[in-house]
């Protein structure tokens, strides 16, 4: 039973370095996304209060 208390930690671990890795990466994208838009796209500098 000891055995299987650890693996869950283990995944539960795991699962939240996933998760954490893939929002940060998602907020990466959209934020260098939005900058390149508006540097070569748009041309300009777009409000941020939208």
């Amino acid at each position: 039973m000891e055995q299987f208390g650890l693996f869950i930690g283990w995944m539960i671990g795991l699962f939240g370095l996933v998760i954490l890795v893939a929002w940060l990466t998602a907020i990466f994208i959209e934020r260098d996304s939005m900058s390149y838009d508006e540097q070569f796209v748009w041309l300009r500098k777009v409000d941020s209060d939208q």
